[in-house]
């Protein structure tokens, strides 16, 4: 597990900056992000290059060169969807992070995630 320190909160959480985020055991390439200070507070976010291969969102003037792209994605009866508009950018190594939005599209916050993982 990684405590990581957002710049500012994730839209709609507010006001919690810092977040554990650990692997989902037994799925390839996804996570829980847990705010550290209301562990109830659980996020799932799965590695963009490894759900949505061609996803490639336009991301000026993130501050984190050595960040992987991560998608938060919802699971319901009727599968899980993943927000395209709202991608958190996640660097371990210095524990930082950081929720960009990309575009204003409200189509891409639902959508169906791929299983090529």
């Amino acid at each position: 597990m990684t405590t990581l320190t957002f710049r500012e909160p994730l839209a709609g959480l507010e006001p919690h900056i810092e977040y554990d985020f650990a692997p989902l055991a037994g799925a390839i390439d996804t996570y829980t992000l847990r705010a550290h200070e209301q562990p109830l507070l659980r996020l799932f976010v799965v590695g963009a290059a490894t759900y949505m291969p061609d996803y490639a969102p336009d991301l000026p003037g993130t501050e984190l060169p050595q960040a992987r792209v991560f998608l938060v994605v919802t699971p319901s009866a009727a599968g899980v969807t993943a927000n395209l508009l709202a991608p958190i950018l996640i660097d371990e190594t210095a524990g930082a992070a950081a929720q960009v939005i990309v575009a204003d599209d409200l189509g891409a916050i639902q959508v169906p995630l791929r299983k090529s993982a």
